[in-house]
């Protein structure tokens, strides 16, 4: 099966030899379906670009996947994705979010430097252990600390410093 064009260039032809069915156009191919739905089925389904590939949405709620010399641009009023295991290797990432939330059985952050910029830093748990092989420090306007039970400092040495006033209250104070 051959289709020619009004100048003889081939359009359309079947290749025996191979089973498949060749579409050819030197301007572009356009299939259109109307307002029917068109489905490309196969074992597996390949779509190439030599410059870009797109998959488009129009309509109420648009959205769009596309690939380009520059990467991969997703944009959708939502983007879920559920996999058994992700994994992404990145140089560089960014993430900005009005609101985000984690939830997980278990965080776990393997980094040189964690640097956090925030207003309000709030920590909630049930329980808190905090290591430092070397140096742990603080540094703030003022510095409170609440126990409802006992306040315990433990060191081999405890120096505590002030330039004003050192107040203690107790109902019994034992130094020594």
């Amino acid at each position: 099966l051959r289709i020619e064009g009004r100048g003889g260039e081939l359009l359309c032809e079947y290749d025996a030899t191979r089973g498949c069915l060749v579409l050819r156009g030197e301007g572009g191919v356009l299939v259109d379906a109307g307002e029917g739905a068109l489905t490309l089925r196969g074992a597996a389904v390949s779509l190439e670009g030599a410059r870009s590939v797109s998959l488009r949405v129009t309509g109420e709620r648009p959205a769009e996947v596309s690939l380009d010399h520059r990467g991969v641009t997703v944009a959708a009023r939502e983007l879920a994705v559920a996999a058994l295991r992700a994994v992404a290797t990145l140089e560089e990432s960014s993430l900005t979010a009005g609101v985000m939330t984690v939830v997980g059985r278990a965080l776990r952050q393997r980094v040189g430097v964690v640097e956090t910029r925030a207003e309000r830093v709030i920590t909630r748990a049930k329980e808190v252990y905090t290591e430092a092989e070397e140096l742990a420090q603080t540094r703030a306007g003022r510095v409170r600390l609440h126990a409802r039970e006992t306040l315990q400092a433990v060191a081999d040495r405890l120096l505590l410093r002030a330039d004003d006033d050192v107040k203690v209250q107790g109902e019994r104070v034992h130094l020594g």
